[in-house]
């Protein structure tokens, strides 16, 4: 059904053993073989080969955390983009960052509006500091707070950070 697989470089393997490989594989067919026995385990036959010649001649290739995670017994996550909210209360930003973290520690990235946190040095009432720190020190504080869990060893989360 497909064209003959290209081989892969040099550089592909290398990179393969680097980030993706569990102990044990060497090829990129074992690594499909586990991507597909874990994620399509039940599934009919007809869809599991059809979806292995998909994966193992490269026609479609799983995000890196599926490729990562699936079939391990960490539990980390296989999906690979989120998007969390970023309410303008105390409450608020301490749940949105620990929705980062959480998601992080599961190999995903994050996307955040910062559009609804006032603008810095605006006036917080019940506040003992009084003023905001604004969307771009919020925005900092994340992508520090980030740099420091790294996903599977090998990467920093992804983040996006948007402003209207």
């Amino acid at each position: 059904m497909f064209n003959e697989k290209n081989k892969l470089s040099d550089v592909a393997i290398r990179i393969l053993q680097k980030r993706y490989f569990s102990p044990g594989e060497t090829t990129w067919e074992q690594l499909t073989d586990r991507v597909i026995d874990f994620v399509l385990g039940g599934e009919p036959k007809e869809q599991v080969e059809l979806t292995r010649e998909l994966i193992g001649n490269r026609y479609f290739i799983p995000n890196s955390p599926c490729l990562v995670n699936a079939g391990k017994k960490n539990h980390a996550g296989l999906l690979a983009c989120f998007v969390v909210d970023f309410p303008d209360t105390t409450e608020g930003i301490i749940k949105t960052k620990g929705d980062f973290f959480h998601i992080a520690r599961k190999g995903g990235g994050c996307g955040v509006s910062l559009s609804d946190l006032r603008p810095e040095d605006s006036i917080v009432n019940g506040s003992s500091h009084g003023y905001a720190g604004g969307p771009v020190r919020f925005a900092d504080t994340i992508s520090h707070d980030m740099q420091a869990i790294t996903q599977s060893g090998f990467r920093s989360m992804a983040i996006m950070l948007t402003m209207s």
